[in-house]
């Protein structure tokens, strides 16, 4: 008696090649969006940064004895973060003639985390040059 020979492939070696597509297809999609997690977070602090970064420079512009603490009003708020908030917090520093200038940025990521950045200088009276 003859042995009959058939081409192709059996079911169980179709289901192990689709479970190993299938995995390398959700490692691929878990990369994908990992990358999209953490693009969105750096987008989003270096939009805080450079919210914090212009209040500084604002600040290092405007004369010692107005400099004090405040909260930013909406029409500065930067766009792109979300119930976004600015708090620059004004303390004496180390000597007389010195202020310490905490600018902190606080919001919620499109996760609903609450989040925040802090940039802080020191400003003296007679400014960089010291005069």
């Amino acid at each position: 008696m003859k042995r009959e020979v058939r081409n192709g492939f059996t079911l169980v070696e179709l289901l192990v090649a689709a479970l190993i597509l299938y995995i390398g297809v959700m490692g691929i999609s878990l990369s994908f969006n990992n990358g999209i997690l953490y693009t969105t977070r750096v987008r989003e602090v270096s939009i805080a940064v450079n919210a914090a970064q212009a209040e500084i420079e604002m600040l290092r512009n405007t004369a010692f004895s107005q400099i004090v603490s405040y909260s930013v009003p909406g029409s500065r708020l930067p766009t792109g973060l979300s119930n976004a908030t600015i708090s620059v917090l004004v303390d004496p520093y180390l000597y007389a003639g010195m202020k310490r200038i905490t600018v902190t940025v606080r919001w919620r990521s499109y996760l609903g985390k609450s989040l925040q950045k802090s940039l802080a200088t020191v400003v003296t009276e007679g400014g960089i040059s010291g005069k």
